[in-house]
Parts: C-alpha cells; sequence; structure tokens
C-alpha cells in the first residue's frame, strides 16, 4: 500500500467555536476561561495512521474531548509553561505525557501561554507496534511520567514538524516524507513506552470525572438556556458539594464559576450568530443576566470588548449549506493537499 499524501493546515483562531471545528480526532467542546482578547494557533499535519497537533494559546480555555473509537491520542506539553494546565484533574509535567485509548475522554484547563502537542494514532496500522508496551485500553487513560525524558525526540520532532508546516508546508507534502514521518513518530514512540512502567492509570479522582463528564453532558443537553447548580444537582443526584469538589479537582474552577463562564460563552456565541436575535438586552436575558450594567462589564473583562462590540461585528447572514465544511469566519487559514 502506497503511503499516503500529507495534508497540512496552520491556521490562528479567535473563537474557540471554529477551533472546535478544526480540530480532527474526536469531538470537541471548549469554553473560554481567561479574562481579555483570545488568539489560538493550531497547526495540524496529517501522516496516514499519525497526525500531529501542536497548538498555542494567548489566553486560558475549558476543554472537553472524546478521542475516536479507532484511534490513540499521546498528549504532551511543548514546555512553555509546564505545570499549570490540568489534563483529567492531573497536572502532567514538563516530562510527562497523559495516554488516550480509543473513546477515552479528555477534559482539560489549558493554561495562558500554554504550547501543547498531541499525536494520534489510527488503531489498525499501529497496535501491532503497541502490542506489549504501555499504552491504555480502550475508553481508558494513563499518564507516563517521565515519558520525554525517555524519548526526548518525540517533543522536538514535534516541534519541527509544527514550525516546518507553518514555515514551508510544501516540504511536508511528499508521500515520501509522510512515510519517514509516520517511522520517526512511531519509533520514538515505542521507544519511550518499551520496558516502562505501565502507564499509571488515571484512578485518583475517577469518580470525580464521571460527575464532570455527566455534569458536561447535562449541560450540553439544555442547549437553550442557562442551568444553574440545583439543576445540575438534581439531574445527577448528587449533593453541591461533591460537584463542587470534582469541578475544582478536574478544571480547577467551582461548579459556579464553570456555570458562569458557559453563560457568558453561551452570550458571545449568541452575540456572533449571523442570524440571532439583535438586542443586547435579549441575549444577555436569555443567558441568565438580569443586571445589564453588570453583564456588560463581565462579558468585557472576559472577552476584551463590550457586547455591543461583539454584536456590531457580527458577520453577514451565513451561506453555510448543510453537510458542507467550509474555513469558519474567525480563522485565517493556510491549507495544502
Amino acid at each position: 500500500m502506497h503511503p499516503a499524501v500529507p495534508r497540512i493546515l496552520s491556521a490562528e483562531f479567535t473563537d474557540l467555536g471554529a477551533f472546535s471545528a478544526a480540530m480532527q480526532d474526536g469531538e470537541a467542546e471548549n469554553m473560554q476561561l481567561g479574562a481579555g482578547a483570545l488568539r489560538l494557533r493550531l497547526t495540524l499535519a496529517e501522516f496516514g495512521p499519525v497526525r500531529v497537533h501542536a497548538n498555542a494559546v494567548d489566553n486560558s480555555y475549558l476543554a472537553r474531548a472524546t478521542v475516536h473509537r479507532d484511534r490513540w491520542a499521546v498528549f504532551f506539553d511543548l514546555g512553555a509553561v509546564p505545570g499549570r494546565s490540568r489534563i483529567n484533574g492531573l497536572h502532567i509535567g514538563s516530562a510527562g505525557a497523559v495516554l488516550f485509548g480509543p473513546g477515552a475522554e479528555l477534559h482539560a484547563q489549558v493554561a495562558k501561554g500554554q504550547q501543547w502537542a498531541m499525536l494520534t494514532l489510527s488503531s489498525d496500522p499501529v497496535a501491532a507496534m503497541l502490542d506489549g508496551v504501555a499504552a491504555p485500553g480502550a475508553g481508558q487513560v494513563g499518564h507516563v511520567p517521565d515519558l520525554l525524558h525517555r524519548t526526548p525526540a518525540l517533543a522536538a520532532l514535534a516541534r519541527d514538524l509544527a514550525l516546518a508546516a507553518r514555515a514551508d508546508p510544501a516540504r511536508l507534502e511528499r508521500r515520501a516524507v509522510g512515510a519517514a514521518v509516520t517511522e520517526q513518530v512511531m519509533g520514538a514512540l515505542v521507544e519511550g513506552l518499551a520496558g516502562a512502567p505501565a502507564a499509571d492509570d488515571v484512578r485518583a479522582g475517577r469518580r470525580q470525572l464521571r460527575l464532570v463528564g455527566s455534569a458536561v453532558e447535562y449541560l450540553e443537553a439544555a442547549l437553550e438556556g442557562p442551568v444553574y447548580t440545583q439543576s445540575v444537582c438534581a439531574a445527577l443526584d448528587v449533593g453541591p458539594r461533591a460537584l463542587n469538589a470534582a469541578f475544582r479537582s478536574v478544571y480547577g474552577v467551582t461548579l459556579q464559576q464553570y456555570l458562569l463562564t458557559r453563560r457568558l460563552n453561551l452570550a458571545r456565541s449568541r452575540l456572533r450568530e449571523p442570524e440571532g436575535p439583535v438586542l443586547v438586552k435579549q441575549i444577555a436575558l436569555d443567558a441568565g443576566f438580569w443586571h445589564f450594567g453588570r453583564f456588560s462589564l463581565a462579558y468585557r473583562r472576559m472577552f476584551g470588548e463590550t457586547p455591543s462590540a461583539t454584536l456590531a461585528n457580527r458577520p453577514g447572514r451565513s451561506s453555510f449549506v448543510p453537510g458542507v465544511c467550509a474555513p469558519p469566519y474567525s480563522a485565517h487559514i493556510k491549507t495544502t493537499r
């Protein structure tokens, strides 16, 4: 079988919805957490069974994703602000990595200034290579605290690929290059995992991870408006103290902080909808903000602009056709194929 032609994408985003849509290898939902304007840089290089994602962010956000059921994922830090981000409630450290089996869930608080890499591997071609090493099973999440000490070439390779994809993507487009990169990535990964102790299963807080996952699923189903603590607790049959502790452990914020962040992000999404409501007050009320002055202040602190400024910059009527994927308006995208 001939190796696939590599596909390269380099993009900058100012909107997390567009960023989520551009990500591959799993369903993702992201919400801005930190104050001020948001900018994310995503580099994606696909080499057949191996995909390399690299990201840099100038603000913090919360992320929830599910890895595709036919892929593994390896997540590690690229050294900008090690130890500040949380992955499934875990600070992975500058040399560590988190491994996700097929179908596993990721919950993350990504810190401002973070640079990270994620490698995803198609199950069929790499299963034999990972046989007998510290790879997680379906739905499982493991932590290898010294993976990058065992194989420093892995992080260096991710950095080099991200730089080449942004500066000279044509260099990576050849089939022979794709085959060579796949070999390098798999060789470095097997070197780091072979002989290592079995990846520490992320057992600490497993019940808390389940609680947070259930809460977020409940919130995702309530798309029409704001949801509050009492409703979430009643739906999950759990007390607010336990749920707050779970959110603190996984995301580093309380449930109330998470819900407020969600309501602000919901309002921003409505303000940016091409065919959404045309009054800021209506959107604020729909998101549960009855004090318009405090809403405007909280919104400006979070997003770096007033609600009316967001509304004024709303894009024109959408020409989106269901089933057709077009580059989002908030991204500046350079792709090669």
